[in-house]
């Protein structure tokens, strides 16, 4: 039985740690992504101000 549950906890954090990873994974692309097509989306303030 304490197998069976330690079984399970150890699969639930391998799944979040899993699904945790995907997910900044997924946002640093996702930032780049928009980055590299428009930098004046994440840049605060556009370059005609400087």
């Amino acid at each position: 039985m304490v197998a069976r549950v330690s079984r399970g906890i150890a699969f639930l954090a391998l799944t979040a740690a899993a699904v945790l990873a995907f997910s900044a994974t997924a946002l640093v692309l996702t930032w780049l992504f928009l980055y590299w097509l428009h930098p004046t989306l994440v840049d605060p303030e556009p370059p005609i101000m400087r």
